[in-house]
This record gives structure tokens, sequence and C-alpha cells, in this order.
């Protein structure tokens, strides 16, 4: 129906609660398309040979006409599942990749997303880093991530993401107007819902600036400092021109004037 249609875009916790004249309309504007190509490829999924591209003839609107849609899956035997989305703008994919976390107690999923295809950071270990930058996602297209790893997490009974952490892809401060736009949809109480102590952006620091600017946003500053010492520090992230006592500065300033 219409209303199961809608409910899909909703977060798990909001899908009880009863919606009103005003909350339909505005959702039948704003996702025109209901989401059935993906859930064709979904349905069944229990590895990752299973997994497969979605249906080539996306529909018109939605988020998978739109801004992305979902290329493939890999599930490993821990339970670690990536998804491999395409992005409608350009073709150019991007990973993501869900981390279950099956306490006992209270069973839930961590996120990590990525801001980027590529990055200009050209750390030594990373595989991302020798791609170099193709381009810098939009925040409609991070969220996207979160959006379909929702659906897959409710699809194939994995517990639901409730942390977000921006450690995939791209370098976090590279582009950090669209990821204090995402994060602030991550916290927002009427969108994805999420606690801000339950999203992390986390910054190689490429200047001391940078973490001022990440700051703002409503989550968890990480500093990925890889090593301490200068000359060491240098070796992994080729693109350092500050010494690690100018970024500390840089940081605590940051933390300070939260």
């Amino acid at each position: 129906s219409r209303r199961e249609d809608i409910e899909l875009h909703l977060p798990p916790k909001r899908r009880t609660e009863g919606l009103g004249r005003d909350a339909l309309g505005l959702l039948e504007r704003l996702h025109t398309a209901p989401s059935a190509s993906i859930d064709s490829n979904l349905n069944g999924m229990t590895s990752s040979s299973a997994a497969s591209e979605t249906s080539a003839a996306s529909s018109a609107g939605g988020i998978e006409g739109t801004i992305g849609k979902l290329s493939h899956i890999s599930i490993s035997s821990d339970g670690t599942t990536k998804l491999l989305i395409r992005m409608i703008s350009d073709g150019l994919e991007v990973e993501t990749v869900i981390i279950p976390w099956n306490d006992r107690e209270r069973p839930k999923s961590t996120l990590c997303v990525s801001s980027q295809v590529g990055c200009k950071q050209g750390c030594t270990f990373c595989a991302t880093g020798r791609m170099g930058k193709l381009r810098s996602l939009t925040s409609d297209e991070i969220l996207c991530q979160v959006w379909y790893a929702r659906k897959v997490c409710r699809t194939l009974n994995i517990p639901t993401v409730d942390n977000v952490v921006f450690m995939g892809m791209g370098e976090p401060a590279d582009n950090a107007e669209a990821v204090v736009v995402a994060a602030e949809a991550l916290a927002d109480r009427q969108r994805y819902g999420l606690a801000q102590s339950r999203v992390t952006i986390s910054t190689v620091g490429p200047n001391p600036g940078v973490f001022a600017v990440l700051g703002k946003a409503p989550a968890a500053l990480a500093w990925s400092v890889h090593a301490s010492r200068d000359e060491l520090r240098r070796k992994l992230v080729p693109t350092t021109r500050y010494t690690m006592e100018e970024l500390r500065l840089g940081f605590v300033e940051a933390l300070n004037a939260r």
C-alpha cells in the first residue's frame, strides 16, 4: 500500500507512530516512487554471492532514481556487510560498511560512511589514498549510504544502525560543508534521529583550522593521528604540512570551543 511504501523512508523508531494527512502528503511528494527494485535484489540474500546489481530500469524518482543505487553487496563470515553504491549523477561508486555488534542485550550496528570518491591525502597504508581524489560527495549522497544501510539491515535481519562514523572513503575535512550538513541530518530528531554521541567524524587533520570547521557538526570529533612522531607521520601521511604540536593545538582549541 502507499502507506507501507512511505513508512519505508522513516526511521525504525518512528514506523509505529501515526502519520497525519499533512505528513503523508509531504512524504508522497518527496518520495514519488517506492523502492521495489532494491527489495527484489535483497530478498533472499544470505551471502555475498547472492548479491547483484539493482534493476537497470531504476525508478525515475526517489532515492534510487535521483541520488544513488545499490550495485553490490558483500557479506563476510563475521557478518560485516559491505555495500557498493553507484551515484546517479556520474556513475562513480563508494563503499559503505555495516559492522554488526551482536550483543545479547542490545544488538546494534555501526555504519562506516564515505565522504568522497577517492582521497587526496595519500596515506601510504590506505587503498583509497592511492586512487587520488575524484570528487566530493554531496550531503544527499552521504545520507544515501545510511538510507541503504538501514534498508539492508531490515531486509537481512542485521542489527539496526545506531552509530555512524565518517571513516570510509575520503577525508571529511576536504568536504567539510557537506559532512557537517549530513551530520546535522543524522542528529536531527525529525530525520535520522541519532544521538550526537552516536555520530563520529574522523579527520587526518590536513591543517589546524579544519578541527574548528568540523567541530561545528553535532557529532564527536576524532583525530586520526597515525603516528605521534613528526618524521614517521610525514612518511605515513605524505601530504602532512604541519607539526603534531601545531595540529594538537588546533584540535584542543576546537574541543574547548564546543
